[in-house]
């Protein structure tokens, strides 16, 4: 599956990688979180 993570921080929502140590986007809603997290990990 993937490798991407939404999880809730205190100003909005974060998209990470598994064991990352930075968010690698930070969005106010959890709905625009997951999508990037999907365009994160879609083919190109």
């Amino acid at each position: 599956m993937s490798d991407r993570h939404v999880t809730p921080t205190d100003d909005g929502w974060a998209v990470a990688k598994t064991d990352a140590r930075r968010p690698s986007a930070k969005t106010p809603t959890r709905a625009e979180a997951a999508r990037r997290g999907v365009r994160e990990v879609a083919p190109r």
